[in-house]
């Protein structure tokens, strides 16, 4: 679902996602402030994990990636068109997706070492 068809239908979701949530790029913002914050505050490794729980589109994802280029950021999710739609976002950068079920056993396995620096 790479392509053309993908990016459009990517930015529906956004603007969609924005109308059930006016103030959805603050809370984004919240959630980088808030992550940015314990990883100064744990002097984390070079190269710290961070894994986006249900990433969706990768909206989230590819925001933390921004904010924290020397991050291993893993996205994580069951919807296989959310992730096909992801898969667009994260086009051209080091983000992981996994589709995986949260409420399978091992679901984790694939992710990396635990504990990791940030999960949201």
């Amino acid at each position: 679902m790479l392509g053309e068809t993908a990016r459009t239908w990517l930015q529906r979701w956004d603007r969609q996602q924005e109308r059930y949530s006016p103030d959805l790029e603050e809370r984004f913002q919240v959630v980088i402030d808030i992550v940015g914050r314990s990883l100064e505050r744990d002097g984390t490794a070079a190269r710290p994990l961070l894994v986006d729980l249900g990433c969706g589109t990768g909206s989230l994802t590819t925001r933390l990636a921004r904010a924290f280029p020397r991050a291993d950021t893993v996205g994580v999710d069951a919807d296989p068109l959310l992730l096909g739609l992801a898969e667009e976002a994260v086009t051209g950068t080091d983000i992981r997706l996994l589709a995986r079920d949260l409420t399978a056993p091992g679901w984790a396995d694939e992710i990396g070492p635990a504990p990791w620096d940030a999960a949201v």
